[in-house]
C-alpha cells in the first residue's frame, strides 16, 4: 500500500521506539492504540451482528474472515475487494 493512498485515508506513520521496524500509525494526526483498534473492531462486530444476524447470515464472522484474508494477502487485493463487494 503506498503512502499517497494512506494519506488520502488520513493515515500516516512514523518510526516507533520498540525497534528498527516498529511503526506508530496515526489517524488524522492522532496515534491509534491497540485498545482503540480493539474497541472499534468490537463496535463493527456488534453492528454487523445486528445487520446480518446469525444463523441466517455470518454477522461479525464476516469481518473476522475479511481481516484474516487481508492479513494473509498483505492488504486489500482486488480479489478480496470483489469477494466482499467493497471498492
Amino acid at each position: 500500500m503506498d503512502d499517497d493512498y494512506l494519506e488520502k485515508l488520513g493515515i500516516t506513520m512514523t518510526h516507533g521506539r520498540k525497534g528498527p521496524n516498529d511503526k506508530i500509525f496515526y489517524y488524522h494526526g492522532k496515534p491509534i492504540t491497540m485498545r482503540e483498534f480493539g474497541e472499534l473492531y468490537s463496535l463493527i462486530c456488534e453492528n454487523e451482528d445486528q445487520l446480518y444476524p446469525k444463523p441466517r447470515f455470518k454477522g461479525s464472522d464476516m469481518i473476522t474472515e475479511f481481516l484474516s484474508d487481508v492479513k494473509d494477502a498483505g492488504g486489500v487485493t482486488d480479489d478480496i475487494a470483489s469477494k466482499y463487494k467493497i471498492k
